[in-house]
């Protein structure tokens, strides 16, 4: 009798045990690539040097796939292709509503990197007091086999669109907007960013 006891007790203790070790079990974080760490039940992506459409997407299917609900990224970019800015651009507005997307640049967000700083959540695009951001005209656009397209034939097409998505991410008017790009390239201070309706403000001191 105090055997069969003893045996009841020990496996209710295993079951027990179990349970809990199953509860306090943490899912692994695995990286979708190695500018991505995960805190608060947020992705923190860092955009490092030319913009990687693939690796901005990878994120953001990780994201979806495991229900975080938000990615933050971080801009620390001299640009790169206007493919690739389209892309991403493409990107955060198809999933716009179901992740929130909150940008930040400590450093460089020029060109395509500019464009993805202005795409951020409204109220969500911070800038640090010294970082600086850039704008230009669309200098050139290369097709699959890497040849130049001459600057008329394609230059303007993706001037239209991204001067009209920047007008639209912003409180800048076209006209203004095309001026300041007039000599092709516009250097702007966080201040002037967060004038213009580019940024939101600056990023939250941590408390």
């Amino acid at each position: 009798m105090k055997r069969l006891l003893f045996i009841s007790l020990a496996v209710i203790m295993v079951v027990v045990l179990g349970a809990c070790a199953t509860k306090e079990k943490k899912v692994e974080f695995k990286a979708p690539n190695t500018f991505t760490t995960l805190k608060d039940n947020s992705i923190r992506y860092i955009m490092r040097g030319h913009i990687n459409s693939t690796a901005f997407y990878e994120v953001v299917n990780y994201a979806v796939e495991h229900n975080i609900p938000k990615v933050i990224i971080e801009i620390w970019s001299p640009g790169g292709s206007a493919h690739e800015a389209l892309r991403i651009v493409g990107i955060i507005d198809e999933y716009r509503d179901k992740i929130i997307f909150e940008t930040r640049s400590y450093s460089t967000a020029w060109s395509g990197g500019f464009l993805v700083l202005i795409s951020g959540d409204t109220g969500l695009r911070f800038v640090a007091k010294n970082t600086s951001l850039m704008w230009h005209h669309v200098i050139k656009v290369k097709t699959k086999d890497d040849k130049e397209v001459k600057p008329d034939e394609s230059t303007k097409l993706y001037d239209e669109i991204f001067n009209k998505y920047i007008v639209l991410r912003s409180s800048i008017s076209m006209i203004v907007l095309l001026k300041k790009i007039e000599k092709e390239y516009w250097y702007l201070t966080s201040k002037e960013a967060i004038h213009y309706g580019f940024a939101d403000g600056y990023i939250p001191r941590v408390k």
